[in-house]
């Protein structure tokens, strides 16, 4: 918080010597607070680069709420952009911590899309050596649940004049980064937000790899030299063509709700789940792929996803819980623990 003696001092320049009562004086000391609150809040709202390809575009709090447990289809869940595109989504949720060093940023999108992934395979031939393949395609709908909570938490410098390290979530965790490392426009750093799980990258690297399956393990299936699954952050993927669409930038400063201005709102003490569980291990046909690879990758993404570890925790279904009820939200993910989304 703000120390009392530097709010009497600010409030006693502006105040022109009014006489002012011990309840004005105290209204004024919290508005001052807010105010501040506030403009750091705006000053260091992230710059967030979406994928060119992201359907599950952020959508107002209010809008998807008042729909929290009914039956939702692909248009509802894409029906943010007409919003984005103006400049309307409101689905920045900040934070400040009492000594104003933590800005936390929680991002809302509607739904968590199909898990990434990338296989590099020689189409099987009997006549000829084929020529290598490379894929990055959406797994469906292994890894999908309803709604999607992601966040960075800005540490600022003692003199609250710069940034000294963020945390970016991802999945059920996350990694702090040091300014250093990181890109920025002007005071605000730049997020790169994977396609369809929203999992935050300072970097644009085009596909975070969280497992890989190479040829040791596939020895059975020659024609497969690797496969990976991860994030798609920045890469085309083959059902989306050459890639030439632009990404999509997502200014957080505009339509911020700085939550400790305590507005009401609808959500404010609901700590439920962010939607209905829906089935998220089903594996579809790929149809970026030849059938036969298609219907291996039915079976083996299935088991993968059942068996592998940093792999199981991501085809529950299950909608994350509202953030405020969190220890990232109460720490401000200075205690991270692995059970957050």
């Amino acid at each position: 918080m703000l120390s009392r003696l530097s709010l009497v001092t600010l409030l006693a320049l502006v105040g022109c010597g009014e006489s002012r009562s011990p309840t004005s004086a105290t209204a004024q000391l919290q508005g001052a607070e807010s105010n501040a609150q506030r403009a750091l809040a705006e000053r260091f709202a992230p710059v967030v680069v979406l994928h060119p390809e992201e359907r599950y575009l952020p959508m107002s709090l209010d809008d998807y709420f008042v729909h929290l447990n009914e039956a939702k289809n692909e248009a509802f869940f894409t029906s943010g952009q007409p919003a984005f595109d103006r400049g309307e989504a409101q689905a920045t949720v900040a934070q400040v911590s009492p000594d104003l060093r933590y800005l936390q940023y929680w991002f809302f999108y509607p739904k968590n899309g199909c898990q990434g992934m990338q296989m590099d395979y020689r189409p099987w031939t009997w006549w000829q050596d084929a020529t290598a393949q490379h894929k990055t395609f959406e797994l469906c709908d292994v890894a999908i649940h309803e709604g999607d909570w992601e966040h960075v938490t800005i540490e600022l410098t003692p003199d609250l004049a710069a940034v000294n390290k963020v945390f970016f979530s991802q999945h059920s965790g996350g990694v702090w980064q040091d300014a250093a490392t990181l890109q920025f426009e002007a005071d605000r750093v730049v997020v790169y937000a994977a396609l369809n799980s929203h999992a935050n990258y300072a970097s644009a690297e085009g596909f975070h790899t969280v497992t890989t399956v190479a040829r040791p393990e596939l020895a059975a299936l020659t024609w497969i030299d690797a496969v990976r699954i991860g994030d798609i952050v920045t890469a085309a993927t083959s059902a989306g063509g050459a890639g030439t669409r632009s990404a999509k930038r997502w200014d957080t400063a505009h339509n911020l709700i700085v939550w400790n201005e305590a507005k009401p709102s609808q959500y404010r003490d609901y700590l439920g789940p962010w939607g209905r569980a829906v089935d998220a291990k089903q594996v579809l046909p790929i149809s970026e792929l030849p059938d036969y690879l298609s219907t291996i990758v039915q079976v083996l993404g299935k088991l993968a996803f059942n068996v592998v570890p940093e792999l199981r925790d991501r085809s529950q279904g299950v909608s994350p819980p509202s953030p405020w009820g969190r220890t990232s939200w109460q720490q401000f993910d200075r205690i991270t623990i692995k059970d957050e989304h």
